[in-house]
């Protein structure tokens, strides 16, 4: 799924996102020590559905019959794309250079699931690099011949794309994109864009693309290491048994007031006083936890993820502490505030100042997880 790929991959994905020169360093999966001061809080709050974990809300259904897709073999197929060339090129592990003729053709875990026309299917989106300035976003639909998994149709979507997130219903490939607008150079898109493409025998068309906000693009992502800056007037009684989970934080816990759990809260001073339900998305001040037994000995853990991660789009995802979905050795314990009830994979991948996260869409089968749909952003902020 995630992983760690080469130079090359990171440069696309920053030119997507930035649409300019950027400098890749090699990717890391884990959270960078430096943090930036707070900035202004992102006023997109999570919806009371975020309280629903997709995990719940996936096992209160029937399970889903899995498609005969997968990532491994979508990243590892031959392609054909107008933009490369009239010949076939075969993807290994999500790449393909062709050096002498200055071509890059790179995966980018961006590719949804189900059927078009009565057909299982996949869309992928490949983003190719001919030698120039532009970065060309394809959508190919894969599906299965004689039990061989090839492409059906292909086109060219654009130049410099943010994507958002893509999903297949109602036999069509649907988009939530950033583009270039009216006024927009190439290297700097800002429309939000609802973009959608139907299968008509080998072709894709492009039936509806909708304006539908503006994206302003980030310069980087902004890391925020959370202290609550005000102690709230209310308490309540309870105790912390560990450090909060996946922070790596020995000022942060994971503390019961009855029989409910609160992770993280914060030890604000050496009193100690620990607020708990202190929330830097809604403005929530929480409560003062009054201690009925002292702090355990703090064992931070070598885990050190974000807490709360803002997508380029706005969407908040908060870590969850409970059960969590995944697909092999690869879980997702962001739980997003969104109508799909997404999840963010746990590894990050980062391009100093970019991180970059993969957004999934879980359905259930008879074999456990799989993943309906998947999307490579840009990441805007994280709090830890």
């Amino acid at each position: 799924m995630l992983r760690v790929t080469t130079l090359l991959i990171g440069l696309t994905l920053a030119l997507l996102l930035a649409g300019c020169v950027v400098h890749p360093v090699m990717p890391v999966t884990t959270t960078p020590a430096a943090t930036e001061e707070p900035q202004a809080e992102a006023t997109t709050a999570p919806s009371e559905e975020a309280t629903i974990t997709p995990t719940e809300e996936v096992t209160a259904t029937a399970a889903v019959e899995q498609s005969p897709f997968t990532a491994d073999i979508l990243e590892n197929m031959a392609y054909t794309l107008e933009v490369v060339g009239p010949d076939s090129f075969q993807l290994k592990d999500g790449s393909y250079k062709d050096e002498a003729n200055h071509i890059a053709v790179d995966w980018i875990d961006t590719y949804a699931l189900g059927d078009l026309n009565g057909e299982p299917s996949a869309a992928v989106v490949l983003v190719a690099n001919t030698g120039g300035s532009g970065t060309f976003s394809n959508l190919v639909v894969v599906q299965e011949k004689d039990g061989t998994p090839v492409q059906v149709a292909s086109t060219m979507m654009g130049d410099r794309q943010t994507m958002n997130w893509i999903a297949m219903a109602n036999d069509q490939i649907q988009f939530d994109l950033v583009t270039q607008g009216p006024t927009d150079p190439m290297c700097c898109a800002t429309q939000r864009t609802s973009v959608i493409y139907e299968l008509d025998g080998d072709q894709l068309v492009n039936t509806d693309a909708t304006a539908i906000g503006v994206q302003p693009q980030i310069t980087g992502t902004i890391a925020i290491t959370y202290m609550p800056t005000t102690i709230p007037t209310t308490t309540q009684q309870g105790s912390c048994f560990a450090n909060a989970i996946g922070l790596g934080r020995t000022d942060a816990w994971r503390c019961t007031v009855d029989n409910a759990i609160y992770d993280p809260c914060f030890q604000v001073d050496d009193a100690p006083t620990v607020v708990c339900g202190a929330d830097p998305i809604t403005g929530e001040e929480g409560f003062v936890l009054k201690l009925t037994e002292p702090l355990p000995t703090p064992d931070a853990g070598t885990a050190t993820g974000p807490w709360i991660v803002q997508l380029a789009s706005g969407t908040i995802c908060s870590l969850s502490t409970g059960t969590i979905p995944g697909v092999g050795d690869q879980t997702a314990p962001y739980a997003c505030a969104d109508e799909a009830h997404s999840n963010l994979m746990q590894d990050f991948v980062v391009y100093d100042p970019y991180w970059f996260t993969q957004n999934v869409v879980f359905e259930l089968g008879d074999n456990g997880f799989w993943i309906e749909s998947s999307v490579r952003t840009p990441v805007a902020k994280i709090w830890r």
